[in-house]
């Protein structure tokens, strides 16, 4: 049994083709019922690529998510006011065991800083003049958790932070 929140429990899975030479990742169980539609790859305007098809609904061109697909073909429709979120923080892995439906606060907290991107930092560190600083926001707050000689206890301390305040 996989006990890392972080990652998703490994189960047999499969990468379909996306469109701009990406693919994602799915369970191997879904694929006859995705592999029904063309699914492409869609930037949003933090350039973060998901992918999505087009649909017509009520004669109006829609996109329609496959995380989202995923999630309602097994959860059913999504409660107002939630979200689907990749448990791992890659848009592009839709095996269903990394899809959760959470509030807006909880998936904007699971999301990297740019910083934390630029510098290939894990979530929670960020560097500050030759160690590394973590840090967690709990209600709009940021709370300061320490300053580490290296990135990995820093993670380490935002981990221990995470989940004793986000884990389901």
């Amino acid at each position: 049994m996989n006990t890392d929140k972080s990652q998703p429990s490994l189960t047999a899975c499969v990468r379909i083709a996306l469109s701009q030479g990406m693919t994602t990742l799915i369970d191997a169980d879904e694929t006859p019922w995705i592999t029904q539609w063309k699914w492409s790859a869609r930037k949003n305007n933090r350039g973060i690529y998901y992918a999505c098809r087009g649909e017509r609904i009520q004669g109006t061109q829609k996109f329609v998510h496959l995380h989202r697909a995923i999630y309602e073909r097994h959860h059913g429709i999504i409660e107002g006011g939630l979200e689907i979120d990749h448990i791992n923080r890659e848009p592009l892995d839709n095996r269903l065991s990394n899809l959760r439906a959470v509030t807006r606060s909880v998936n904007n907290a699971n999301r990297l800083h740019a910083r934390q991107r630029k510098y290939d930092l894990p979530k929670g560190v960020f560097p500050r003049k030759r160690r590394f600083i973590a840090q967690i926001s709990i209600n709009k707050k940021l709370i300061y958790l320490g300053s580490f000689g290296t990135a990995e206890e820093a993670h380490a301390t935002f981990n221990a932070a995470w989940n004793k305040t986000y884990a389901n």
